[in-house]
């Protein structure tokens, strides 16, 4: 028979001698790359959750969850976030609510409702608010962003166009009001 200590011995040496030192290192770069790609949510959670065990991490640990929600999809994370209330607080629940609702996306896209975002300009429904507000140039959120320099033509002046019925901007600095003078 042979003695178990001296097999225990034997296997911890070797491990020491060949095993990967960096071993924890590789799993934490794996996990930080780690993405979601397109809509398959199961086979992210299916590595997330090999990685997270082959790391020895608890997953009750809020780093835990920061990591998977910075690897789903940006816009699988905002529909949790808008439609969950209040939003799950465990790595559990976040699995199940980002499931759902990829399901959810899956079935909308397959029953051909799903809407894509619209990026090249105001939507129908902003434009009727534009229209109905006078507002001759708007322009959405995003298209302001991308184009921080943009400056409306208001012309006071031209008497043909309807510039009081379009929103200016103006800089408001604090200060104090004169009681003395009517405004």
């Amino acid at each position: 028979m042979m003695d178990r200590s001296l097999w225990d011995d034997f296997e911890a040496n070797f491990c020491r001698a060949y095993a990967d030192q960096d071993a924890k290192l590789t799993v934490y770069q794996k996990l930080n790359e780690l993405k979601m790609h397109g809509s398959d949510i199961d086979s992210y959670v299916a590595e997330f959750d090999h990685l997270i065990d082959e790391a020895g991490y608890s997953r009750s640990n809020i780093g835990v969850l920061q990591k998977f929600k910075e690897g789903l999809q940006p816009s699988l994370v905002r529909e949790v976030l808008t439609h969950v209330v209040p939003a799950p607080a465990t790595l559990a629940a976040w699995k199940q609510k980002a499931r759902e609702w990829q399901t959810i996306y899956k079935e909308l896209k397959n029953a051909g409702l799903h809407q894509k975002t619209h990026r090249g300009g105001p939507t129908p429904t902003q434009q009727r608010w534009a229209q109905k507000l006078g507002l001759h140039n708007y322009q959405t959120p995003a298209q302001r962003a991308a184009n921080p320099i943009f400056r409306p033509q208001y012309s006071p002046a031209n008497q043909n166009s309807n510039w009081r019925n379009q929103v200016i901007p103006m800089d408001v600095d604090a200060g104090q009001m004169d009681d003395s003078q009517n405004i």
